[in-house]
């Protein structure tokens, strides 16, 4: 569906339940609904412990095809990768590293770093093989699996040596933005240097903009914008947008803080 079909088939949903005796709403207040909802059904299909089937991301094909088309990698076609390490590091754990993530970055679901170092004299001919860049086989480079922790596992763990980082696997903990990035550290042991950081992760979507709404804005665009998702999402979004409508008619102050959140997210 285009958006504008979207605006047609909520007004339809909204005015069945309503009996048109609710009030209308403009295009700007029904793409905020659209937006809105569209996160709402993200977070849902995104985290198996917000849907009633208890399937997250991933969990079958249906959520695979649902979300597929935000999926994006943090190396692009000309192998350009927009994670870099972040220009100011001071502040980090011992053998922390700091990285800036691209801008859209919502959900990561995979995540690997490259180190090294002359005591990595082991063989990586399977990533040879395969073709990967960064590899020598029985070289001193080599990739190895990041693994989120909280800072509390740090602190419990960091001098353990059977459970801190190693040249298997690291570290990975959010810190705060520095400016308008949002950065991860990454931490491993001391013996190697931490020489690059690659994710793939579920992007913030653009919104859902029903016509021009100029001189407003839904995260920064005027519109219209269709909505991303692949179409066997429209339908549910839509009806997801009708509740938060009907929401807002029995609670003003609901539509009013939603306007704030929504134009407020980057």
């Amino acid at each position: 569906m285009t958006s504008a079909e979207m605006k047609y088939w909520f007004l339809v949903e909204y005015d069945r339940i309503t009996n048109l005796s609710a009030p209308g709403y403009i295009d700007k207040e029904i793409s905020l609904f659209l937006t809105e909802a569209q996160k709402v059904y993200i977070e849902n299909k995104y985290d198996f412990k917000k849907n009633r089937l208890l399937s997250g991301f991933e969990d079958s094909e249906k959520r695979r095809k649902e979300l597929s088309e935000l999926v994006r990698d943090s190396i692009d076609q000309t192998g350009t990768n927009f994670v870099v390490k972040s220009v100011n590091q001071s502040g980090t754990y011992i053998n922390g590293v700091f990285f800036d993530l691209p801008d859209n970055v919502m959900y990561v679901i995979g995540e690997t770093a490259y180190i090294t170092g002359s005591a990595l004299c082991i063989p990586n001919q399977y990533a040879v093989t395969k073709g990967l860049t960064g590899y020598t086989a029985g070289g001193t480079t080599k990739m190895v699996d990041v693994q989120p922790v909280t800072h509390d596992e740090i602190a419990a763990n960091i001098r353990n040596p059977f459970k801190k980082p190693d040249e298997w696997l690291l570290w990975r903990v959010d810190v705060e933005s520095r400016g308008n990035k949002k950065r991860h550290e990454i931490i491993g042991n001391g013996e190697y240097t931490i020489s690059d950081y690659r994710i793939r992760y579920i992007k913030v979507p653009r919104p859902i903009i029903t016509a021009n709404i100029a001189p407003d804005t839904i995260g920064g665009q005027n519109g219209p914008l269709d909505c991303e998702l692949s179409s066997v999402t429209h339908n549910e979004i839509v009806r997801i947008a009708v509740s938060l409508a009907l929401e807002a008619v029995a609670d003003p102050r609901y539509q009013t803080n939603k306007v704030e959140q929504v134009q407020n997210e980057s």
